[in-house]
Order: C-alpha cells, then structure tokens, then sequence
C-alpha cells in the first residue's frame, strides 16, 4: 500500500532492550545499535516496529548506539 519492500534481517526478532536503558545502558546500546547496523547492513532504508517502545528507543538511541557499534544509517 505504501510501496515499500520489506527486507529481512537477522536481528528483526531481537529484543531492543528499552526496559533496561537505565540499568544497563550499555547493554541497551549495544542490542539496539546491533538492531540498526543489521538493518541497514541489509540494505534497509528505515525500521517499522509495531512496538512504540521499540520505535522510540530505535529512533532516540539510534545516533549513541551508532557510536557504540559503528555503522548504520542515521
């Protein structure tokens, strides 16, 4: 409907670690950036979640986890 392509990846299933950012924040940072990196090492231009709290800690940590793992796409 919207003409996107779905792309898979080894991760898509992973658990982004929202519930934990403050108690292990590099943990966290390390399994969300790991999310991202895949995605976009996949040739994804976005992720969709229908998880809100994975959208956001996708989308808010995305620039820190980057750092934390390397690559990825802003």
């Amino acid at each position: 409907a919207i003409g996107a392509t779905p792309i898979d990846f080894s991760r898509k299933l992973d658990c982004c670690g929202f519930h934990a950012v403050y108690p292990a924040h590099d943990s966290v940072m390390q399994m969300t950036g790991s999310i991202n990196k895949d995605a976009a090492t996949e040739g994804a231009d976005c992720v969709v979640t229908p998880c809100p709290l994975c959208q956001m800690q996708l989308d808010m940590f995305q620039k820190e986890a980057k750092e934390v793992v390397g690559g990825g796409k802003d």
